[in-house]
């Protein structure tokens, strides 16, 4: 949204639907598939011109206001790429949780891609912001894509799919982070065999049926988070339990993401977690193009 004195952008959270671990790369990195979808949940940033360089600000103790911020890095390398001469500062009101999972930091630093290539009209495609945004993360190009894609390579390699039908969720974050990279290493000494049906899920989205998407959802990484944070399974144990028809970990953990069928379920849900130290969100899958 564009005001007199800047530009308001909603960074979307993304889950991944599903997750497939397929090899390990000789960068270090790992070749994946897998389905990921924007939802409602958010940061908002909000983007306003400045004679003074890049600024940054966000009032969450664990996000530096500094040149580490992806955020910054994203307007660094937006201004590299275009040669201009501008200035910006960037608020950062936090609304997804940190190291959770759910591409928060990657969320906010397409937003500032997107936001920018809005504020400074510069008519870049969404093809060239990603990949400028694959420089900052693998998880960054899916968030500028927003929606319902299919990710590959890394996560760089990204193939729009048609919007999920509206689904409810309830996710639940541990008092307690997992480094990405940790979680892969962990994988890599393991042997997790079942891998998601994407194809079954795909086929679900094209045919707009929630009852094969759901069935279908499922993450290799799972396995490797359990072992590190056994907590993890209790709480998808838990989510199974009270009837949540697809329970699933997003990205390396260890957010736990139920799917729910009732207002009934999700305030059952939240009710027994009030007093526990989780952190516990409603939201909604949300197809392409509302972060603007």
């Amino acid at each position: 949204m564009l005001s007199g004195k800047g530009i308001q952008v909603k960074a979307h959270a993304k889950i991944n639907l599903t997750l497939e671990v397929l090899s390990k790369r000789e960068d270090g990195y790992h070749n994946i598939i897998s389905v990921m979808q924007s939802i409602s949940l958010h940061d908002l940033l909000h983007l306003v011109p400045s004679n003074k360089g890049i600024k940054i600000y966000c009032g969450h103790p664990r996000v530096p206001n500094d040149e580490s911020n992806l955020a910054y890095k994203a307007a660094e390398k937006l201004l590299e790429y275009t040669g201009i001469k501008k200035g910006v500062e960037i608020r950062i009101k936090k609304g997804i949780p940190v190291a959770a999972g759910l591409g928060g930091g990657s969320a906010d630093a397409a937003g500032v891609l997107l936001g920018l290539n809005k504020l400074w009209d510069l008519g870049i495609h969404l093809e060239d912001l990603s990949s400028l945004g694959m420089g900052l993360g693998a998880d960054v190009p899916f968030c500028i894509y927003g929606g319902t894609a299919l990710a590959r390579g890394i996560g760089e390699k990204i193939t729009p799919l048609p919007t999920a039908p509206k689904l409810d969720l309830i996710l639940i974050k541990p008092p307690f982070g997992l480094s990405a990279g940790d979680i892969y290493k962990a994988y890599d000494k393991m042997t997790v065999d079942a891998a998601p049906n994407h194809q079954k899920l795909m086929e679900g989205l094209d045919r707009n049926d929630t009852t094969m998407i759901v069935d279908n959802v499922g993450n290799m990484l799972q396995a490797a988070a359990v072992k590190a944070r056994p907590k993890i399974q209790d709480l998808v144990d838990i989510l199974k339990g009270v009837g949540c028809p697809g329970v699933f970990m997003s990205g390396s953990g260890p957010t736990v993401c139920g799917v729910v069928e009732s207002d009934t379920m999700a305030n059952d849900i939240m009710t027994r977690f009030s007093h526990s130290p989780m952190e516990v969100f409603l939201a909604t899958t949300v197809g392409r193009g509302v972060c603007l």
